[in-house]
């Protein structure tokens, strides 16, 4: 009971998991100052920000967010029979989605499918793999050219089935106790295009279709040239508080295969699914990790969250860098304030904080917030939320992924820093 009151402080009331597919109703907040918008009111509610770039979410957008729902993958395979999944050759979206399906045919995973569509009208999958009520949540494919983090939660999640199949006592005491969730790919359309090029978008009309494939196998973005790691509709997403110019190279003004926000906040389908995804799960896990490709590093907290919120994230990042040695970025390495926020950590991070949707920005806040980069003191659902960048290329490229991640990379860097322990350690609390 004390639980579900908790959760009523939340951004939304959530009641349990995917299986019960319940609607979630929205708790937004709203604001004393009536017939305002945030333009016009920019000193009290963001006191000391220069500009912001684009403008957030209505209170209609949130809850259309909100009401996706997850409906079952019905198994179609009545006998278990052992899966491979190979890192040696990238799979197919299609692909992907055989493989999804044939992990229902053990009783111990199931498979949802979001009730809105990738923006190019393919489907977004979730999986859910234990029976347990501690539970961790795993990401990956938010961007186009990263499909290698997609294919590690696969390969994972196959080998995790496959030892509960042959009645592994570790595997099976594990996932009768945990419950692993993830969402394995966020950007089908992008992961689609980086693989298989622009003859992989239906459409022929989105920004993808229309780009020659040695810049699609650069892209982040989703099928309308968005990046959806700038497009959640966070307490700081793009805006500036540091300067009155946007002084990175790391934003765009139109869609493009990379640092696009949009034209609004939330307003991608893919982005829509993760929020729903997010509020569902943050609430009941003990950890969070979203996986990227830029350079073996760990990001663990954030500047305007409480000193608790943030210990809990640095505690995870110690475990990943203990094991693998990936370079952990603390709080202080956050780049806060310069128009790029607006991250799907960002916005888990958030719920975890308890922050709800305030009406008049237009975006997540503290609850009752009146302005702009408050630090809270407080962290209501003890989640830690954490960035593993997985791949490095060469000095000459900086070390972050540049282009599309090809098999041999995954294969090395799957068996160099011993990717399948690291799972299994991330998913006991």
């Amino acid at each position: 009971m004390k639980r579900v009151l908790l959760i009523l402080y939340s951004i939304v009331l959530v009641f349990k998991s995917f299986s019960q597919n319940s609607d979630i109703n929205a708790s937004v907040s709203g604001s004393s100052i009536s017939n305002s918008t945030v333009s016009e009111l920019p000193g009290m509610y963001f006191p000391g920000v220069s500009k912001i770039l684009i403008p957030g979410m209505t209170r209609s957008q949130f809850l259309d967010a909100c009401a996706i729902q997850w409906l079952p993958l019905q198994s179609e395979i009545h006998e278990w029979k052992p899966l491979e999944t190979h890192l040696n050759k990238q799979l197919n979206y299609p692909e992907i989605e055989t493989l999804i399906q044939n992990l229902t045919g053990s009783e111990i995973a199931k498979a949802y499918v979001a009730t809105v569509l990738s923006e190019d009208n393919r489907k977004i999958y979730a999986l859910e793999i234990g029976r347990g009520s501690k539970k961790v949540v795993f990401t990956a494919g938010i961007h186009a050219r990263e499909v290698g983090n997609t294919q590690f939660l696969l390969k994972f999640a196959t080998i995790l089935v496959d030892k509960y199949e042959q009645k592994d006592q570790m595997v099976v005491e594990l996932l009768n106790n945990y419950c692993v969730v993830m969402l394995p790919c966020i950007n089908p359309d992008g992961y689609s295009a980086a693989i298989e090029g622009n003859t992989s978008l239906n459409n022929r009309e989105l920004f993808l279709a229309l780009q020659d494939n040695t810049e699609i196998f650069k892209a982040k973005s989703n099928a309308k040239g968005i990046d959806l790691n700038r497009n959640f509709p966070t307490y700081s997403s793009s805006i500036l508080w540091k300067s009155d110019e946007i002084r990175t190279p790391y934003i765009s003004n139109s869609p493009s295969i990379n640092y696009f926000a949009g034209y609004r906040l939330g307003s991608e389908n893919e982005t829509k699914v993760v929020m729903n995804f997010l509020i569902r799960n943050i609430p009941y896990a003990f950890r969070y990790v979203d996986f990227h490709s830029a350079g073996r590093l760990i990001y663990a907290g954030k500047p305007h969250l409480s000193d608790e919120f943030n210990d809990l994230c640095d505690s995870t990042g110690k475990l990943i860098r203990n094991h693998t040695r990936y370079t952990l970025y603390g709080v202080n390495h956050e780049d806060s304030g310069n128009g790029t926020d607006g991250t799907i950590t960002d916005f888990a991070a958030e719920i975890a904080s308890g922050f709800v949707f305030n009406e008049k920005l237009g975006r997540l806040a503290p609850h009752k917030a009146d302005s702009l980069i408050q630090k809270v003191d407080e962290v209501h659902y003890k989640c830690s939320v954490n960035t593993i960048e997985t791949l490095r290329t060469s000095r000459r490229e900086g070390y972050g992924l540049l282009r599309t991640s090809t098999p041999e990379m995954h294969v090395n860097e799957w068996l160099k820093y011993r990717l399948e322990e690291l799972f299994f350690k991330l998913i006991k609390e």
